[in-house]
Formats: structure tokens, sequence, C-alpha cells
């Protein structure tokens, strides 16, 4: 049996896939919902546990690339 490869994470050590940062992005810059209001929306609709820092964390890393070229 042969095992594809997995796809490269958009960040290092972080287990969000790509469709949840795009999520959290979309949700930030375009819907104008504050990260608070995402961690809200988390925990009712999916029992999940995260912190600010951790959103704001992640997005950092994702789009530093970005603001240094």
């Amino acid at each position: 049996m042969l095992l594809a490869a997995l796809p490269a994470r958009p960040i290092e050590k972080c287990i969000a896939a790509a469709s949840l940062l795009a999520h959290i992005i979309i949700a930030k810059f375009v819907d104008h919902l504050p990260f608070y209001c995402q961690m809200k929306h988390f925990k009712r609709d999916y029992s999940w546990e995260l912190s600010q820092s951790t959103l704001s964390d992640s997005i950092r890393r994702l789009l530093h690339p970005a603001r240094t070229s």
C-alpha cells in the first residue's frame, strides 16, 4: 500500500489546517469579527477552548512572510 505525503502545513508546528486559518482570517478582516467573538463561536459550536493569543499568534505567524516582503 502506498501512502501519499501529507500536504505542507501553512504554519510549522501548528495543528490548524489551512481551511481553519482561512476561516479565521476571513472572519477577522472581511466580516470584522473580533477574536473574542470567534472564540465564543468556536466554544459554542465545536466545544473548542481557544485563547485570543492563540488566534492572534497563528495569524501573525501566517502573515509574517507577507509583511517582510
